[in-house]
C-alpha cells in the first residue's frame, strides 16, 4: 500500500497535545479520518473487518470538534457539514450572551497567517473595549498554539469559551482547557491580566423543533470519563422534571466545581477536600484524577511534552503497534475500535490475535498489559482467562473447556418464542440537529424499518420483507405511526397481535426507539399498539451474550457459547458461522454476504447516507438510486435474524456445532 504524506503543523495544537496521550508516536499528527481510512484499508488486505453492533452505542458524536480537526477533508462529509452549522450558530448564541460586547472579530474570516493573527490578537487585547474574539491566536514559546473558540473581555473581566458539539461535559474537555490555559496565560501574564472564567458552550439538552440547534454555557467540570448523563431516579421519562435533572447532570452542575477552580487551584485539593459521595466519603474518581492531572498540569512536564511533539519526525506508514494509549485515562483514542478490529483480522500475527478476546471477556488494557507485553500466545491468554477478575471471561473459559455450547437455560429461554413471529430491524439518524419536531439533541430518529412476518409456517427466501424507507427530509410523527402499524400483523386487532413474538437483535435499541415514538406520537391508540410490541419483544442477542456469572454458579446467565465468537455477539459475526455450520438456513432464508453482495455494508454506512440526505448533500435523484441499497441492507439484517434463530434451534437438537 502506498504511503500517505502527512504534513506537520507549524505549531503544536491542542489536538496534538491530546494525541500524545491517546496514540502511538507515529500516529500523533495524522488526521483522525485519514488514519481510520489507513487502518481500514490495511485490514481489508487481510480480511474485511466486520461491523460490531455490540459496540454500536448511542454516544454523542462531536461533529464540531471533528470539523475543526479535519477542516481540509471532504466537505461532503455530513459530520463536517453539521460541524459548520454548529460553528455558525454557536457564535450567534455567544454574541447574544454578551450583548455589551460591541466589538467583534471573527479571525476565521480574516484569513491571517498564525503569526499575523497573534499580532492582531495582542493588539486587540490591550484595547479598552468590551470585545468578543472568535478564534484569536496565542503562540507559546514559538512552539505551541491555542485558538480558543471565543475569548471575551467584559467589564474588565476576561472569559474563555470552548464550544463542544455535545450536551455532556467530558474529562477530555478539561484537558483541552488546561492546554489553552497554559498557552494563553503565558502571554496574558505579560500584560498583567489573567482568565477570570472558563465556559464550555454545549448543545442545550432540551426539546426543539426540526432543524433546530440550541446552546447553553456551562462552567462546571466533570471528571467522569463519559460525562454526567445517568438517568435520574425520579420523574417520568421526557417529563419536564426528567429533562431538567438530566440537563443538570449532563453539564456537571451537580458537582458544582468550576473549571477555573480545577485548572488554577488543583494543587489545593487534598483527600479531605475532594468532592464527597452521598455516603460522605471522598470521591474516588477525583482522587485518581488528581493524581494524573497534577502531572499533566505541571508546566515543566507540559514543556517536555511540547518539546517531544515539536521534535518528532513524522513517518508515513504507522506501525499500528498495540499500546495502552488507545485506552487513555481521560479519553479513548478516536479509532481504537478500528485498531482492535485490525488486530483481530491479522491472523498472521499471533500476538495480535490476543485482542480477539478483548471485548466482553476481558478489557483491552488487560490484554495489552498482562499478556501482549509478555508475548503470550492466544492459547495462553485463553487459559489465563479463568484467573482474571472479569467473570464473563471466567464463564467463557468454563463453557469452552467443558464443551458446553448450550446449557439447560438455553431451551427455557428459546421456548419463550411464540409460534408466530414478527422480525424487524430499525435504522436511524443520530445528530445534534433535530431531525423531527419536538425532539432532544442526539435522539435517534428512525427513518427505516424492515419487517418479516411469520404466521406460523416459517420463513423462506420467498417470504416477503416489508422495507419501509422514509426520506429524512420528510420525517415527522406520522411516519412513526406508519412504522408501528407496519410492525403489527393486524393493526386493527391487538388481541391477534399479542399472539406474536416481536424478534429483534439487541432489544434495548428497538425498545428505546419505540418508547420515543410513543412519546412523540402522543396518541392513546398508538400507545396501546406500542405496548403490545414492547411487551412481546424477544431479543436474539441475549442468547449469545457471555454475561457475568454469580460467584457460586458459573453456568447461569448465558446460553449459547460459540468459541469462535470469543465473547463478541454482533449478528454480522454470528452469520458467517451460520453460513458455514448450517448453510441450508442461510441459503433458504435468503441471506447474502454483507461484504460482497450489498452496496451498503453496515449500519454506519446506512446512517451516513441518511444523514447526507438530511443535510441535502444527496440530491433527489441520488437518493432514489441509494434507497434500494439501503433497503437491501436492512432486509439482510432481518433475514440474518431468522437464520440465527433457526441455527439456535438446530443447536438445541444437536448440542454441538
Amino acid at each position: 500500500m502506498a504511503s500517505i504524506e502527512i504534513k506537520k503543523p507549524q505549531y503544536i495544537r491542542k489536538y496534538d497535545f491530546i494525541r500524545y496521550f491517546t496514540r502511538n508516536k507515529d500516529e500523533w499528527f495524522w488526521p483522525t479520518k485519514k488514519i481510520v481510512e489507513y487502518i481500514d484499508n490495511k485490514a481489508k488486505q487481510i480480511t474485511e473487518p466486520e461491523d460490531d453492533e455490540d459496540e454500536n452505542n448511542e454516544n454523542e458524536f462531536d461533529s464540531y470538534e471533528y470539523k475543526k480537526e479535519n477542516e481540509d477533508m471532504d466537505k461532503d462529509d455530513p459530520k463536517i457539514f453539521e460541524g459548520n452549522i454548529i460553528d455558525r450558530q454557536s457564535k450567534e448564541f455567544i454574541k447574544l450572551q454578551f450583548k455589551d460586547c460591541k466589538t467583534i472579530y471573527d479571525f476565521d474570516q480574516l484569513h491571517l497567517s498564525n503569526d499575523d493573527a497573534f499580532a492582531k490578537t495582542k493588539e486587540l487585547l490591550v484595547s479598552d473595549d468590551n470585545f468578543i474574539l472568535f478564534q484569536p491566536t496565542f503562540i507559546y514559546k514559538n512552539k505551541a498554539i491555542a485558538k480558543p473558540d471565543a475569548f471575551i473581555k467584559q467589564n474588565g473581566k476576561y472569559i474563555l469559551i470552548e464550544t463542544k458539539g455535545t450536551t455532556t461535559t467530558k474529562l477530555a474537555h478539561l484537558i483541552d482547557l488546561t492546554f489553552q490555559h497554559i498557552v494563553i496565560n503565558d502571554y496574558l501574564t505579560q500584560i498583567n491580566v489573567s482568565i477570570d472564567k472558563y465556559y464550555l458552550c454545549l448543545i442545550d439538552y432540551r426539546f426543539g423543533a426540526k432543524n433546530e440547534l440550541g446552546f447553553c454555557l456551562s462552567e462546571f467540570a466533570s471528571i467522569v470519563k463519559g460525562g454526567w448523563g445517568s438517568k435520574p431516579a425520579f420523574g417520568d421519562k421526557y417529563s419536564a422534571d426528567w429533562i431538567e435533572q438530566r440537563k443538570i447532570n449532563k453539564t456537571a452542575k451537580c458537582m458544582d466545581i468550576p473549571y477555573l477552580d480545577v485548572i488554577c487551584k488543583y494543587s489545593s485539593y487534598v483527600p479531605e477536600s475532594y468532592p464527597c459521595t452521598k455516603k460522605g466519603k471522598p470521591n474516588a474518581k477525583w482522587k485518581r484524577f488528581i493524581e494524573n492531572y497534577k502531572q499533566l498540569r505541571d508546566e515543566d512536564k507540559f514543556d517536555d511534552i511540547i518539546d517531544e511533539l515539536s521534535n518528532h519526525q513524522i513517518v508515513n506508514n504507522p506501525s499500528l503497534v498495540p499500546t495502552s494509549n488507545y485506552k487513555c485515562w481521560f479519553k479513548d483514542s478516536e479509532y481504537w475500535l478500528n485498531v482492535r478490529e485490525y488486530y483481530i483480522s491479522d491472523t498472521k500475527n499471533d500476538n495480535h490475535q490476543l485482542f480477539s478476546y478483548s471485548g466482553k471477556l476481558t478489557p483491552f488494557k488487560d490484554v495489552y498489559e498482562k499478556f501482549y507485553l509478555k508475548h503470550k500466545t492466544p492459547q495462553e491468554l485463553f487459559i489465563s482467562l479463568k484467573d482474571l477478575d472479569k467473570k464473563a471471561g471466567q464463564n467463557y473459559y468454563w463453557r469452552v473447556v467443558n464443551n458446553q455450547i448450550v446449557n439447560e437455560d438455553t431451551k427455557t429461554s428459546f421456548n419463550k418464542l411464540k409460534h408466530k413471529k414478527v422480525y424487524f430491524d430499525f435504522e436511524s439518524i443520530n445528530l445534534a440537529t433535530r431531525v423531527v419536531d419536538n425532539t432532544l439533541p442526539f435522539m435517534q430518529c428512525v427513518n427505516q424499518v424492515s419487517i418479516i412476518i411469520d404466521n406460523g409456517s416459517g420463513v423462506t427466501k420467498h417470504t416477503p420483507c416489508n422495507n419501509l424507507l422514509f426520506d429524512p427530509l420528510e420525517m415527522d410523527t406520522e411516519k412513526y405511526k406508519q412504522i408501528v402499524d407496519a410492525i403489527l400483523p393486524n393493526k386493527d386487532n391487538l388481541e391477534i397481535c399479542t399472539k406474536y413474538s416481536y424478534v429483534v437483535f439487541n432489544k434495548s435499541f428497538e425498545k428505546t426507539r419505540l418508547e420515543e415514538m410513543n412519546w412523540l406520537i402522543d396518541d392513546e391508540e398508538y400507545s396501546k399498539k406500542i405496548e403490545v410490541i414492547i411487551g412481546n419483544l424477544f431479543d436474539l442477542a441475549e442468547l449469545f451474550i457471555i454475561q457475568k456469572s454469580s460467584d457460586n454458579d458459573e453456568q447461569t446467565k448465558s446460553f449459547v457459547c460459540l468459541p469462535e465468537l470469543k465473547g463478541f455477539y454482533s449478528i454480522k459475526k454470528i452469520l458467517p458461522i451460520v453460513k458455514s455450520k448450517l448453510f441450508s438456513a442461510y441459503n433458504d432464508i435468503g441471506c447474502v454476504d454483507y461484504k460482497t453482495d450489498l452496496a451498503v455494508h453496515n449500519g454506519s454506512e446506512a446512517q451516513t447516507l441518511a444523514t447526507k440526505r438530511f443535510f441535502k448533500i444527496i440530491s433527489n435523484k441520488e437518493w432514489a438510486n441509494i434507497a434500494n441499497g439501503l433497503k437491501k441492507y436492512c432486509e439482510n439484517d432481518v433475514r440474518a435474524m431468522v437464520a440465527v434463530e433457526y441455527f439456535v434451534k438446530q443447536l438445541l437438537k444437536t448440542k454441538t456445532i
